[in-house]
């Protein structure tokens, strides 16, 4: 019930609509542990971006216009989303526009003074998160990387979608969302159009026409990618990977069928840094996975249990391995209390106990497009001095130290304070997590 509740709230909290503004300061996070939905949270920054550029006289941002996605409720987990997020997460570091002088200015408030991560260059950005669903019917123990790969589909769940998981079913839709392949290509395309091309050697543009030249030859993607992020972060190549960061939607995916998926992605030239599910027993084991990307050994995946609530580990930590990390909503450790988040602090009081008890490892996560800045403010700012307890890091889906200035949802009827609906950005807080699905077990309900 967890788990499709978990799932199931993301078609309660409505559509975002997508306004074109930069971003706007939040305090620096120490330490993003991934980049939660493709860094969908810069869907204003993009917005703002096509407003302000030409996209009707052909070139570089012609193309971006045509590839960006349709509508907002397609912002999770696009390539395009990713590109521009990487390319903004260097600016915000070095304040430098690469293509257009404008650029920096149009998504970034001048104003705005982020903390410069010294150690960002050296590692490369965040990984980028994936939610994936996995046709697995198709992709027996004998099916080549090409068709294992054609039958990942990384797209946004639906709400259609969560029922038929819940059910048993595969929701698995042929043609809907992008295959990893696809989603590197388009990728690709959209941060050369971001990125002066002049910046790159010949090589990484050769490797480019390459891969375009063929589609299903695999060979330049690797060496495209390790190019490609070397001359961005400035260092040698191949000592900078594309890391992934995967969420299986897909629940009749076993263990063996994701690390076969992880090989096949590797030998892209991706490092996969974690693997989560709301079903833990999917990716139990992965951490002893072998990954080999570039011809080196790079380290193993983490498995990660995915929760709604601090309640929903209330109320099953007792069935947990321990040392098991956990990801859940942040937003459901604070109430709204006069228009202002209030953390509850007899809820983290128990949560250090628990997480003592059963050696837990505990990070969070925040719904960007439902979130309201005060609360996300609240909530870095939690995290910032509880680094011990969320030891496994905050998965973040926007650039650090910003976030985007405008989020609304439909709403018919002024929303209550807690249903993580938000009219108005700045003048209604909102959790951005929904509590109607926080388990109510005796012991566990401190709301």
């Amino acid at each position: 019930c967890i788990q499709f509740c978990s799932t199931f709230r993301r078609g309660l909290e409505g559509s975002c609509v997508l306004r074109a503004m930069p971003l706007v300061a939040v305090p620096h996070i120490e330490g993003i542990s991934y980049t939660h939905g493709s860094y969908s949270a810069c869907s204003s920054a993009l917005a703002a971006l096509l407003l302000h550029t030409n996209t009707t006289k052909g070139g570089p941002w012609a193309v971006i216009g045509r590839l960006a996605p349709a509508s907002p409720d397609a912002y999770d987990n696009h390539p395009v989303m990713a590109a521009l997020g990487h390319v903004l997460e260097h600016m915000a570091l070095t304040r430098q526009s690469f293509f257009d002088a404008r650029l920096y200015d149009i998504c970034f408030q001048t104003s705005s003074s982020p903390k410069p991560r010294a150690s960002l260059a050296r590692v490369g950005p965040n990984p980028i998160e994936w939610d994936i669903y996995i046709n697995v019917s198709e992709v027996g123990e004998n099916c080549d990387k090409i068709r294992l790969l054609n039958n990942v589909s990384i797209t946004q769940g639906t709400l259609l979608d969560s029922f038929k998981e819940a059910l048993g079913l595969n929701a698995f839709s042929p043609g809907r969302g992008f295959t990893p392949i696809t989603w590197l290509q388009q990728y690709a395309q959209a941060l050369l159009c971001l990125v002066d091309p002049l910046a790159w050697d010949e090589p990484a543009l050769a490797a480019l026409r390459k891969w375009r030249k063929k589609a299903v030859d695999l060979s330049g993607i690797p060496e495209f990618l390790t190019r490609v992020w070397a001359a961005l972060f400035q260092e040698p190549v191949g000592s900078v990977f594309f890391r992934v960061a995967l969420e299986v939607k897909s629940r009749q995916a076993d263990v063996a069928l994701l690390a076969r998926i992880m090989t096949a992605l590797n030998s892209l030239g991706l490092a996969i840094s974690s693997v989560a599910s709301s079903d833990f027993a999917q990716v139990a084991g992965l951490e002893w996975a072998v990954q080999t990307v570039a011809s080196r050994a790079t380290a193993s995946p983490v498995p990660i249990q995915l929760f709604n609530t601090v309640g929903d580990i209330f109320a099953t930590h007792p069935d947990l391995a321990p040392r098991t990390t956990c990801f859940f909503n942040a937003g459901s450790l604070f109430s709204i209390s006069d228009r202002a988040p209030i953390l509850k602090q007899a809820v983290l009081d128990r949560l250090r106990v628990v997480t003592a008890d059963h050696e837990l490892r505990l990070g969070l996560y925040v719904q960007e497009q439902s979130i309201s800045r005060s609360v996300l403010i609240a909530i870095i700012d939690l995290y910032n001095a509880n680094r011990d307890l969320f030891a496994a890091g905050f998965a973040y889906g926007g650039i650090n130290g910003f976030i985007h200035a405008a989020a609304s949802h439909p709403q018919p009827e002024p929303a209550s304070e807690d249903d993580g609906v938000s009219l108005e950005f700045e003048e209604t807080p909102s959790l951005g997590v929904n509590t109607m699905f926080a388990r109510k077990d005796s012991g566990s309900w401190l709301w």
